[in-house]
């Protein structure tokens, strides 16, 4: 583990009153090849992050590594075989000091979709389930609530048949199955992102009547506890990528577009283009912010408040909402250094879009941060970087967001006494094959690496 102690600038605004240091990086190798963080979770006193690492065999496997917050010093970990010949989505979310992490687990020729909660300060395995419901079976997003834990996905594929959209949700407490949700509209369905509030889940995919037809985006709605449909939304021509819930609202984004919809109805709000591929969403009660090529804020009507180009060869993966701040992460080219990247990390205010800080590192041929995630005064950032072996590593770096102590007020002006008083001092296959195509097209209209 390679620590260094590194004051970051804290770009001048009339915003600054949160100071921003570098603490602490784990950069981590399991056996050469390809090693990578792909999601991040936080508990309170631990960040667990959630990858893919090359074996010696030359399989691929998964890892889970928790980490003290505080020092970095690696508390616990844990490894699984992944199907071979595959690298898709890995997941985790965390709730009351448990963590939930989903990826796939070997099948014969295909995949079977693999859940673990863990106890994040001892990293002790509650439960694990392994679900086969065809031949391909892989996650996509997982989403911890206090009523279960919600991992969707897409297989259900038997032999040459389409994919389907995946729902399973989970008591968080033993891993028994709550109710799952299988959708087969003739095509290929989807599902790849999930978020819960309250008794409701959602869940944002594509679907399409027949392999030849294109995808529409499918936003369903379940009561949280039975899976039972409170409702469903057919969006036509459009492939998601992102998803939040606040206040009444679920956002949608994706390729060109980003759409409100009433939580309880499944009412369309509002719609709007997007000039790019939306790849994440944060939001609170008032604003949407949304990552792409450019990172923008919405009010609750839709409306532009304002935005932020990327500049020449940056990518957006995630951001994450701390209070006034938005964090970013993704990765940013290098021009003068041709096959070179950087490890990517910024902050701007949430109220004006200035930038407040930004950390780049680990210039390399292939440096991303894919990940972030922020708990208390410290944010992390978690993707990968290329060593001196032209090997990718998996990478998580740490960072406080302390708020720097208030400058105490000025004392008003005293009037000056008579000189004889005294003064006072101042103190101080054709299924994989259709599972290439369904990646493919996420890679291009979204950016997002599976």
């Amino acid at each position: 583990m390679k620590f260094a102690l590194i004051f970051l600038l804290l770009a001048g605004s009339a915003w600054g009153q949160t100071s921003f240091d570098f603490l602490w990086e784990d950069q981590f190798n399991l056996a050469g090849r390809t090693d990578e963080a792909r999601a991040i979770a936080v508990s309170s006193t631990r960040a667990v992050a959630i990858g893919v690492g090359s074996t010696m065999n030359e399989g691929i496997d998964l890892l889970v590594r928790a980490y003290d917050t505080k020092t970095g010093t690696l508390a616990w970990r844990d490894q699984a075989p992944l199907s071979a010949g595959y690298i898709t989505n890995v997941v985790i979310d965390e709730l009351d000091d448990n963590v939930f992490g989903a990826g796939y687990a070997p099948d014969g020729s295909g995949a079977d979709i693999l859940v673990r909660a863990y106890d994040a300060t001892t990293g002790n395995r509650l439960w694990e389930d392994v679900a086969n419901k065809g031949r391909d079976d892989f996650v996509q997003a997982i989403a911890a609530g206090p009523l279960g834990v919600y991992v969707v996905g897409y297989g259900g594929n038997v032999d040459a048949s389409p994919l389907d959209f995946l729902v399973r949700a989970y008591d968080k407490a033993s891993g028994a199955l709550l109710w799952e949700d299988q959708v087969d509209n003739g095509g290929d369905d989807v599902a790849w992102r999930v978020a819960t509030q309250g008794q409701m889940v959602f869940v944002a995919g594509s679907t399409s009547s027949s392999p030849s037809e294109p995808w529409n985006m499918i936003l369903r709605a379940y009561d949280a506890l039975s899976g039972n449909l409170a409702w469903e939304s057919v969006y036509p021509n459009a492939l998601p990528s992102a998803l939040a819930v606040s206040n009444g609202s679920v956002y949608v984004g994706g390729s060109n577009f980003l759409v409100a919809y009433n939580s309880l109805t499944g009412k369309l709000i509002w719609s709007k283009a997007s000039p790019d591929t939306i790849v994440d969403l944060a939001v609170t009660d008032s604003r949407i912010f949304a990552a792409g090529s450019l990172l923008r804020a919405y009010d609750g009507t839709g409306d532009l408040v304002w935005e932020v180009p990327a500049a020449e060869g940056e990518s957006a993966h995630a951001i994450e909402l701390s209070g006034d701040v938005v964090f970013l992460v993704g990765a940013k080219s290098q021009p003068e250094q041709l096959e070179s990247s950087e490890f990517l990390v910024r902050a701007y205010s949430a109220e004006s879009g200035n930038l407040v800080w930004e950390d780049l590192s680990h210039t390399s041929p292939n440096s991303t941060a894919f990940d972030v995630a922020v708990a208390g005064e410290q944010a992390f950032a978690v993707g990968w970087t290329t060593n001196l072996n032209v090997d990718t590593d998996f990478l998580i770096r740490a960072y406080s967001t302390s708020p720097l102590s208030p400058s105490p007020e000025p004392e008003p002006p005293q009037p000056t006494p008579p000189p004889s008083e005294p003064t006072a001092t101042p103190t101080d296959r054709a299924a994989r094959e259709r599972i290439r195509n369904v990646k493919r097209a996420l890679q291009e209209q979204s950016k997002r690496k599976m």
